[in-house]
């Protein structure tokens, strides 16, 4: 409340009244206006004239004859009084924002932790119970917590569109962005585009999130696909520049890829209708190329009888069961084994990693309870379990596969600068050149699981390590020939990794050229980039004097190398459209999705602000 009140006479200058208005007229200020203290009147017109008025004809007689101490002990009951009676409305108010509040973080644990709308039921009755236990006086206000089905389904939805309204906001503020989208069936089998952005800040910050998950209700074209992701960006974000889009990352799908009908060639073409002239960065999904490379190891007759092994014991349940057993017995560092899975990335590595651990466990059980196992193509597997020559491959697999999982494992993640991934694939070339020299002389000291079976089985075979040595061969040419596609974007990529070592004759813009120059006789720059990673080194130069730099920067800073973003979204959206929640509404699903994903918060206090509070009832909020 304020102290003074500003009040104007007819022909006098404007003046003001103290603490004397409260002390010799018992009136203070509130909502701009004079209240009386005494009897709550509240007064049109701030005027002194009115308030000694009042005070004369209403009070004067009863109050006049309180002066000094007595007065001001008046003065604070009549306040006290007035605060008690304004609290009587403020409390159920305040009780009943905490409740709204309070429904509004335990919608956005049901949505990021992909739990049914239903649970919001039974965390307050678990909320109410753990009350009456800690809180038995306070027990009644968790009663007005609305978690019911409806509400928690209301709740997200609104959460959904207050980090939409974020993500718009944040608009101003990108200086250029890529985009990702891959595309997938949920357990209805809808066609389910996600589409994700990266951008970059002028200060250089990375923020990257979900556009949105868009159903695709009849065929999913590439002409479907770039519709989809056109209305995406006019819809959940329509304030975003397409002139800033400077990257696209797909799967390698024809739907995507296709040079006339893909998805990409389509929507390059409508920029360029658009009178959208920027270069655009089109990429394929490393760790879909990675993988592609991995199918070349002409290993067929491997895989498919370990394959065939491990179908035949866990496809049977009481094979299964014994199975189990069985390596309880024998006291296995592994208690069973896993199935292959052709569209996981990790999957051959890690089945096959088991295979061998489990070997001699997995012959004697087949041997004792399928004795006559065959592949699809006839060959009898005990017989090929017990030849030396088809474990040699089996362990060269292994260690191969190992190898390529780790380099997969390097390039998942999200906020993952591309130029840094492609350094990844090239050292792992290198690498593959490595293991065909050192192969070729009988050297396998990259080939744990080889050697480790060589030393047990010396006498008994005579390895052809020429055959493996083109096989590490071919993997390289393969890597080669799918990541050849940035060749020609090198030079700047170069420049952005290592201006300092990169040759000024090798950069072909004229204006980077001479920027290069300034920065390399720079010494105090040399040593920010030689101690500090190369995001924090592009935030100390100044956009004055290196413009093209950084804008070089900017573009390969928000390049998105795989479509990684978009395959965890789809294993977050097959955890929420289960076989449980298959009616499961796509406004539904996007919100929660929204929510899972997205690195913002909810502003919880502005969605509480917007609700109509109604002191006697929560139910309908």
């Amino acid at each position: 409340m304020s102290k003074t009140i500003r009040c104007k006479r007819k022909g006098d200058e404007t003046r003001e009244f103290k603490d004397s208005w409260t002390s010799d007229y018992l009136f203070i200020e509130w909502k701009q206006k004079p209240l009386c203290l005494v009897c709550g009147t509240t007064l049109s017109i701030s005027k002194a004239f009115n308030v000694k008025r009042h005070y004369n004809a209403q009070h004067q007689h009863k109050y006049d004859k309180t002066v000094g101490k007595l007065r001001e002990n008046l003065v604070a009951k009549l306040k006290n009084a007035l605060d008690v009676q304004q609290n009587v409305f403020k409390k159920p108010i305040g009780e009943n924002e905490n409740a709204i509040a309070a429904s509004y973080v335990v919608a956005e644990k049901v949505a990021r932790y992909s739990r049914p709308f239903t649970d919001g039921e039974f965390a307050r009755e678990c909320i109410q119970d753990v009350a009456e236990l800690i809180v038995p006086k306070q027990a009644h206000l968790f009663k007005k917590i609305s978690l019911s089905r409806t509400t928690i389904a209301r709740r997200i939805e609104e959460i959904g569109e207050n980090l939409n309204e974020q993500l718009q906001s944040k608009v101003d503020s990108f200086e250029y962005f890529s985009l990702a989208f891959d595309e997938s069936c949920d357990m209805s089998d809808t066609a389910q585009l996600s589409v994700f952005i990266r951008t970059v800040a002028k200060d250089l910050s990375v923020y990257e999130d979900l556009v949105g998950l868009i159903p695709l209700y009849d065929t999913t074209r590439g002409v479907d696909i770039k519709e989809a992701v056109l209305n995406a960006l006019h819809y959940k974000i329509p304030n975003l520049p397409l002139s800033k889009l400077v990257g696209l990352t797909t799967d390698g799908a024809a739907s995507m890829t296709g040079k006339k009908n893909g998805a990409v060639a389509l929507l390059k073409k409508y920029l360029q209708e658009s009178d959208f002239t920027q270069d655009i960065i089109t990429l394929h999904c490393f760790i879909h190329q990675e993988s592609l490379c991995a199918q070349s190891l002409k290993m067929t007759h491997v895989m498919d009888v370990v394959v065939k092994c491990v179908n035949e014991i866990l496809s049977k349940g009481l094979k299964h069961r014994q199975f189990r057993a069985f390596l309880l017995e024998m006291n296995t560092q592994y208690k069973d084994l896993v199935y292959h899975s052709q569209v996981r990335w990790l999957s051959r590595g890690n089945v096959l990693q088991r295979f061998l651990s489990l070997f001699e466990e997995i012959k004697i059980f087949l041997q004792e309870k399928s004795p006559t196992l065959k592949t699809k193509s006839g060959a009898d597997v005990m017989t090929l379990l017990c030849d030396n020559t088809w474990l040699l491959d089996l362990t060269f697999l292994v260690d191969i596969t190992q190898h390529m999982n780790n380099l997969c494992i390097r390039m998942q993640g999200r906020n993952q600068l591309l130029p840094e991934l492609l350094n990844a694939v090239d050292a792992f070339q290198s690498k593959l050149e490595l293991f065909q020299k050192q192969l070729s002389t009988g050297n396998m000291i990259q080939f744990k699981s080889m050697s480790l079976f060589l030393e047990k089985r010396k006498a008994d075979l005579v390895p052809d390590f020429e055959k493996y040595a083109v096989m590490c061969g071919d993997l390289r040419q393969n890597f080669l020939k799918r990541f050849q596609d940035l060749n020609d974007r090198k030079p700047q990529m170069d420049l952005f990794q290592r201006p300092f070592s990169v040759d000024v004759e090798y950069i072909e813009d004229a204006d980077a050229q001479l920027e290069l120059l300034d920065l390399k006789s720079n010494q105090v720059l040399q040593d920010v980039f030689q101690e500090n990673s190369l995001l924090e080194f592009y935030s100390r130069l100044e956009e004055e004097n290196y413009p093209v730099l950084l804008r070089n920067a900017k573009i390969w800073i928000c390049q998105f190398a795989s479509t990684y973003s978009c395959e965890q979204a789809f294993s977050i959206m097959k955890i929420n459209k289960s076989q449980l929640r298959t009616r499961l509404l796509d406004e539904h699903l996007d919100s929660v999705m929204r929510i899972a994903i997205s690195p913002l918060k909810p502003n919880i206090s502005n969605l509480v602000h917007k609700k109509r509070l109604q002191i006697s009832s929560l139910s309908g909020h």
